[in-house]
């Protein structure tokens, strides 16, 4: 089956090597249904480089192996704002963010990180972005898009959230739109929905605003 010839092949040839790789399959999963090519790009909060300091993870070559290719990690100026206010208990996380690539949100009073963040990502996620966050609110909220990936650690795994609800529902609207789901997107449904054969659901009725100190304790 050929459909953009240089991109799309190759990520079936990848697809069939891959045995029992669950959480490079959810990666490809988004890669191939938004057809989200290298460099990839990936949002990192506060929260998530105090969580990777911690760890003395390599985030840089951890998500290069989860994502296959090339990774920006990039920060907004809200982002660098809230952790240089914060002081010396962000101090560390400050100047580890100060390291990565700037991506502008453009909002000249500063948000949140998370409003930030969400933002950025927006209802269709034009920027084809992956996020990476510590904070249960925020990837509540990001479940609820569906249309970006989102990574975290749990203990000190770095782990690719299941694909959520409104992610499944995506799937289903494009299978039944003109637009029909091509062979290797078909494949990657399957495999996804027999490896979560009950998608993650955002309690919705929880989500709200976190205090900044409580996400760094």
């Amino acid at each position: 089956y050929q459909r953009r010839v240089h991109g799309e092949t190759k990520q079936i040839k990848i697809l069939y090597k891959m045995q029992g790789t669950s959480k490079k399959r959810i990666a490809l999963l988004y890669k191939t249904v938004f057809h989200i090519d290298p460099p990839y790009k990936v949002i990192v909060d506060g929260c998530f480089i105090h969580k990777y300091l911690q760890t003395q993870m390599n985030i840089q070559n951890k998500l290069e192996k989860y994502l296959d290719g090339k990774v920006h990690i990039v920060v907004t100026d809200c982002i660098l704002n809230e952790l240089k206010d914060l002081g010396e208990k962000t101090k560390g996380a400050y100047l580890a963010a100060k390291e990565h690539r700037k991506e502008k949100c453009g909002h000249s009073t500063r948000l949140s990180p998370d409003m930030c963040m969400l933002d950025c990502v927006g209802k269709k996620n034009k920027g084809k972005f992956f996020v990476a966050t510590q904070d249960r609110e925020l990837k509540r909220k990001l479940a609820a898009i569906g249309r970006v990936g989102v990574f975290s650690f749990h203990e000190v795994k770095l782990e690719l959230e299941k694909p959520s609800l409104k992610m499944h529902q995506i799937m289903k609207d494009k299978e039944k739109s003109q637009q029909s789901l091509t062979m290797e997107e078909k494949l990657e449904l399957k495999r996804v929905r027999k490896m979560n054969k009950e998608p993650y659901v955002p309690d919705l009725s929880l989500i709200h605003i976190s205090e900044p100190t409580r996400r760094y304790a």
